[in-house]
């Protein structure tokens, strides 16, 4: 398995825009007389690999890993009074969760 895997990294470990090993290149492995079952597990975990990447950046792409809700923290879109800011907004969030100080249309 562990030479598979590096003779895998020799190859570069050419993964297409999913994250999926070009199969070509698993089937020259085994056409080289590297076992079958080897190269599928060397396959899968690259595979695994490059889905937890994928993950990763999707969350820290969303915020999630910074801390901040990648949401709007307040429910319904009501505007309030006639000012026509959302609940949120007059409340003094900015859409980070963070709360904004010194509004003085503020209606808590």
């Amino acid at each position: 398995m562990a030479r598979v895997s590096a003779r895998l990294d020799g190859m570069g470990r050419r993964l297409d825009a999913h994250g999926r090993v070009i199969c070509a290149m698993s089937e020259r492995l085994c056409d080289l007389g590297e076992d079958v079952a080897e190269v599928r597990g060397a396959v899968a975990t690259l595979k695994a690999e490059a889905a937890q990447r994928r993950a990763r950046r999707a969350r820290r792409r969303r915020g999630q890993e910074t801390g901040q809700p990648a949401y709007w923290p307040i429910g319904p879109r009501r505007t309030y009074g006639g000012s026509g800011l959302s609940t949120g907004q007059a409340r003094g969030f900015d859409g980070r969760g963070c709360l904004l100080t010194g509004l003085s249309h503020a209606k808590l």
